[in-house]
């Protein structure tokens, strides 16, 4: 019987892992993720623009932004309600009126180096 039972949570555990590892897979396949440059300028004019290398991942128009010790989320339903979404060649802009304004460019800019 002991026999038995260790194959059986054996056979449980390899199907757990790899249950795991397959929505892995499959939540890394539909995310776009990648390294990109961001400049975070805050509307109150005391405040320094903050500007670097950030992460950016997008899933399903749900974007996050990791600049620093920044992380910033971006709802698809929000978008033109709490937020505003602007995109172009060079990347995305994200504003949040009287908060701050978030650009993340895919490229560094030439003038940022």
């Amino acid at each position: 019987m002991i026999a038995r039972s260790n194959r059986h949570h054996q056979w449980l555990a390899f199907m757990l892992s790899a249950a795991m590892a397959l929505g892995l897979a499959i939540e890394r396949a539909h995310a776009d993720s990648r390294t990109a440059y961001c400049v975070l300028s805050r509307h109150d004019h005391t405040i320094a623009l903050e500007k670097g290398p950030c992460q950016f991942s997008q899933r399903q128009g749900h974007v996050r932004v990791r600049l620093n010790w920044w992380s910033f989320r971006f709802e698809a339903g929000s978008a033109g309600k709490s937020y505003q979404r602007i995109a172009s060649d060079q990347g995305l802009k994200f504003i949040r009126d009287g908060e701050y304004t978030l650009m993340v460019y895919w490229q560094e800019p030439a003038s940022q180096n």
